[in-house]
């Protein structure tokens, strides 16, 4: 790249596709960086990536053969007949241009970033309808740098975006889960989906997909936050119609009629990060109270934790923590304790 811009500020400007692959011969240029420049876009003003990056290969082989003429003082490369390599003597081929979906995915492949656009600016007014968080938003509140955050640790957000890299993974149980890297116009995030999200939403979370995700924000100390998915759907004009007339506000402090107490010795063991691992595997709406050992009050469990009270969980919980130490009671007998 350094070469590129030194041997334009000696010669002058590239006057078209020709004209750059001839000056940039001596410079190493090679098919593989060619497809790269022209995948970023690079020659973007001077046609179709489609039709540049079928002739590529052409342009440099007669780069070459002009390039060894020219050692020998017979001729240049614009004097090569029907060789010759020109925005004339060479037509590119009428073809269309690549669309654009797969123009920003180049860009993303080649620089890690969209230059031209975002995949999700063809969705603005289907994340404006789902009544969507942006993610700088979400972010920007957990960093402190809002003296009256909307969003904090626990809380259910809905974000309209798109998967960027999937990296699904396999857990002791030999259950699937996935990473989620989603990004919105704003910013980007990772999204944690567990095991049974995952296997009920597994056809939709593919890379370059627009999603529409509600999730709980985990925002742990010394960690970049994350949303812990409770749902994904696509995003298109019907998902975001019924996200439209549904509060995400109002889910937050939906409680279930019961909730779980357990009983454990500390929240500084083993123990207790144990018990977080079985309560993410199902998420839902049961809040979770734990009393610890030498403690006098009860301690209520991030949201983030909240379950459903599923066959599994409670006989995962019972099996780590024993039969006595974990209860489920009436919402209302706590209320009533206050």
């Amino acid at each position: 790249m350094k070469q590129l811009v030194i041997e334009r500020e000696r010669n002058g400007k590239y006057q078209n596709f020709a004209d750059f692959c001839e000056r940039m011969y001596d410079h190493d240029l090679n098919s593989r960086a060619l497809e790269s420049l022209i995948k970023a876009g690079t020659f973007d003003s001077m046609a179709y990536r489609s039709q540049l990056l079928v002739v590529a290969n052409r342009v440099l082989s007669a780069a070459s053969r002009n390039r060894k003429k020219n050692i020998e003082g017979q001729m240049n490369l614009f004097d090569m007949g029907n060789e010759a390599i020109s925005d004339v003597q060479v037509p590119l081929p009428d073809i269309p241009e690549v669309g654009r979906k797969d123009l920003l995915t180049m860009e993303k492949e080649m620089t890690g970033m969209y230059m031209s656009g975002h995949p999700m600016d063809e969705y603005v007014e289907l994340v404006e309808k789902s009544k969507s968080a942006s993610l700088q938003k979400i972010i920007s509140d957990l960093s402190g740098d809002n003296d009256v955050p909307l969003y904090k640790d626990g809380d259910l957000a809905r974000v309209a975006c798109v998967i960027s890299v999937v990296r699904a993974k396999s857990t002791k149980k030999g259950d699937m889960m996935a990473f989620v890297t989603v990004e919105d116009r704003t910013s980007s995030i990772e999204a944690v989906v567990f095991p049974k999200t995952y296997q009920q939403c597994r056809n939709i979370i593919q890379e370059d997909a627009p999603v529409l995700i509600t999730g709980r924000i985990d925002a742990r100390e010394d960690e970049k936050p994350k949303i812990i998915v409770q749902e994904i759907r696509p995003l298109n004009e019907q998902t975001a119609e019924d996200a439209q007339h549904q509060s995400v506000e109002a889910d937050v402090k939906k409680e279930s009629k019961n909730i779980l107490k357990l009983r454990i010795n500390s929240i500084r063991s083993q123990e207790w990060n144990d018990v977080k691992k079985i309560l993410l595997k199902d998420l839902g709406q049961t809040i979770v109270y734990l009393y610890v050992e030498g403690e006098t009050k009860p301690r209520r469990v991030n949201d983030m934790y909240r379950c459903n009270l599923s066959d599994n969980i409670l006989s995962e919980l019972k099996a780590l923590l024993g039969e006595d130490n974990v209860k489920i009671t009436p919402i209302s007998d706590l209320k009533r304790n206050r």
